[in-house]
């Protein structure tokens, strides 16, 4: 009888990391078949025994920055920028800014106050967390597309449309 192996666990490194992105928080596990060998095989070399599942494979089943695209980063821009454009997203966004009285960490907290329930439904459609969190990811997985031309647009376009001051100079 042999004994079962326990499945090793693997922590991201700079192996395991996509160019332009910044590593991953979570651990990945991989798991090894559970099937002992039969003893007539256990002679046979480390290249002929079965090999754990890719690393990267199983990351991006659950990894959406490993998921995304470029058409995904534009269909989720376009969403942010059709719920930015509301006039009822607009008048809360100035309504809170106001409040703020020119205070830099007011405005900032008053823009992520108006902005995340409009972000966190949009985000979660992509497969990120809808949450605060999920918004940094996605803001990490937008760091290959950044300047791309469509992207850069919509960036500018979004921009626009979450700073009052902007508005008010145009």
């Amino acid at each position: 009888p042999t004994a079962k192996k326990a499945a090793p666990k693997v922590t991201p490194s700079a192996a395991h990391t996509l160019p332009d992105l910044a590593p991953r928080d979570a651990l990945i596990e991989v798991k090894e078949d559970k099937k002992a060998l039969p003893a007539s095989d256990a002679s046979l070399s480390p290249l002929a025994q079965p090999r754990p599942p890719d690393v990267s494979a199983a990351q991006s089943v659950k990894d959406p920055i490993a998921n995304f695209t470029l058409e995904k980063a534009i269909a989720m821009q376009d969403m942010l920028i059709e719920e930015y454009k509301k006039e009822e997203f607009q008048d809360r966004l100035h309504e809170e800014w106001a409040k703020a009285n020119g205070d830099y960490t007011e405005e900032l907290r008053a823009r992520q106050t108006v902005c995340l329930p409009i972000q966190c439904p949009i985000i979660a459609h992509f497969g990120f967390e809808p949450s605060r969190k999920g918004v940094a990811q996605s803001v990490i997985a937008f760091r290959p597309f950044n300047l791309h031309p469509e992207i850069e647009d919509r960036n500018l376009t979004m921009q626009y449309l979450v700073n009052p001051p902007e508005q008010n100079t145009k």
